[in-house]
């Protein structure tokens, strides 16, 4: 497993970090319905999620949320979804 990548994920939890976003959405109040898909990060949701929900009104919105499991390979630095 990537040591940079789980020290990164608990520098920005332990800092309440709300990452920049690359892109924006526009003309949200076009959609009823929002998918939101993101990785298991520290037993938390990834900190730029944060960032979106902090950004994003969606009162109103049916919102459905998919969490994805990674698994990795440590020895081989292989990784797979479940």
């Amino acid at each position: 497993m990537n040591f940079l990548t789980f020290s990164h994920k608990f520098e920005e939890l332990r800092q309440n970090a709300r990452p920049e976003l690359s892109s924006a959405i526009e003309n949200l109040d076009n959609y009823n319905v929002i998918f939101l898909g993101y990785p298991n990060w520290n037993a938390d949701l990834p900190m730029p999620l944060y960032t979106f929900l902090d950004t994003y009104d969606l009162s109103g919105k049916n919102v459905v949320y998919s969490l994805v499991k990674i698994l990795a390979d440590a020895e081989h630095g292989a990784a797979g979804g479940v």
